[in-house]
């Protein structure tokens, strides 16, 4: 039996609608800051099965029929598109009428952070 793992590649992209849509990102070296950056618009994903280790696209099921999520965009200074989310930095989408984060509301963010990596650090013996 050949074990398969599953990913979701990028399929389409979908510019905002609407402008305003923006994502923000905590700053890894300040616990209180944070940056707000414009989102490019929606990644459309869809689910591909990969046989391991050979890494062969195993999936049967045509693109239409497979899981889709969509993610928030991010576009590098190239131009590539990627999945914001992606970063550790990724903190959350605003919308167009969402007033930016606060540097209290960074700060809180980074505690619970902190807090939760620190919980998943604790082994039950």
């Amino acid at each position: 039996m050949t074990r398969c793992s599953y990913q979701y590649d990028d399929y389409d992209f979908r510019p905002c609608a609407v402008p305003g849509w923006r994502v923000a990102y905590l700053d890894p070296k300040a616990p209180d800051l944070h940056h707000v950056w414009d989102m490019a618009g929606w990644l459309v994903q869809v689910e591909h099965r990969y046989a391991e280790p050979s890494g062969l696209d195993r999936d049967d099921r045509p693109l239409d029929q497979r899981p889709r999520q969509v993610v928030p965009a991010h576009m590098d200074g190239t131009g590539d598109l990627s999945d914001a989310t992606e970063s550790v930095n990724f903190w959350c989408v605003l919308g167009p009428t969402d007033p930016a984060p606060t540097r209290e509301q960074a700060a809180a963010e980074h505690t619970s952070r902190l807090l939760r990596d620190q919980l998943g650090a604790v082994t039950i013996s």
